[in-house]
C-alpha cells in the first residue's frame, strides 16, 4: 500500500478479530524491525519505552483492560482487547514534556507503517492508572498511550471478547466513532 492510501484509509478500530494472532507473524515482525531501526526522536533521547504484549499473559492484559476507559462512558476501552497492544511508557518523570511529544511522533509513525502493511490500529489514551500499568510492565514510569493492533472484525454487529468472562461482548454504538476531520486554516 502506498503512503497516500495508508494515510487516507486510517481510522481507529474498536473491534478486532479475536482469532487473528499476529504477534508472531513475519509481516508484524518486519514492521517492528523497520520501525525500531528508523524510530523518530528529538535529539535521539528516547525518553520512553515500548512494550509489545500479546495474549500470552492473560492476567496482565485483563489488568490493562480494566485500567482504561472509553471516551463516552466508564467502561474499559475495547481497543485494548486487540490481539497485540504496544504500550508507550515515559520512564523518567523529569522527561514528561519531551516524552509526550516523542510518544506522539513515534505512535503516528508506527500507525502509518502498520496500516501500510495491512494492520488496523486503535489508540487508547484514556489510561486511568498510568503508574500502575507502567510498574506492572516496565517496573517504573507512567504509561500514557496504548496502541491496539490487529485485523478489523467486520461482522455486522461489532463484537469483542470480554477478558473477564471469555464471552462475546457486544459494543455499544457509542463506542464506534466516525472519522473526524481537524479544523485547518491557511494564513497566507
Amino acid at each position: 500500500m502506498n503512503i497516500n492510501d495508508a494515510w487516507s484509509s486510517r481510522s481507529s478500530v474498536y473491534n478486532f478479530n479475536p482469532n487473528e494472532n499476529i504477534i508472531n507473524t513475519l509481516e508484524f515482525r518486519k514492521v517492528i524491525d523497520i520501525f525500531s531501526s528508523n524510530m523518530l526522536s528529538k535529539n535521539n533521547k528516547f525518553p520512553y519505552g515500548l512494550d509489545i504484549i500479546g495474549w500470552q499473559n492473560k492476567e496482565l492484559r485483563n489488568f490493562i483492560y480494566a485500567k482504561t476507559q472509553s471516551l463516552h462512558d466508564l467502561k474499559p476501552n475495547p481497543q485494548t482487547l486487540a490481539p497485540v497492544i504496544i504500550t508507550f511508557t515515559i520512564l523518567d518523570k523529569n522527561e514528561i514534556d519531551m516524552g509526550l511529544m516523542e510518544i506522539g511522533m513515534a505512535a503516528m509513525g508506527l500507525v502509518q507503517l502498520l496500516h501500510a502493511h495491512g494492520f488496523k490500529t486503535g489508540l487508547c489514551g484514556c489510561v486511568n492508572a498510568k503508574e500502575e500499568i507502567a510498574k506492572k510492565i516496565a517496573g517504573k514510569g507512567s504509561t500514557y498511550l496504548i496502541l491496539g493492533i490487529g485485523i478489523e472484525n467486520r461482522v455486522r454487529n461489532p463484537i469483542a471478547i470480554d477478558p473477564f468472562t471469555d464471552d462475546l461482548a457486544y459494543l455499544d454504538k457509542a463506542q464506534i466513532h466516525p472519522k473526524p476531520y481537524p479544523k485547518i486554516k491557511f494564513h497566507p
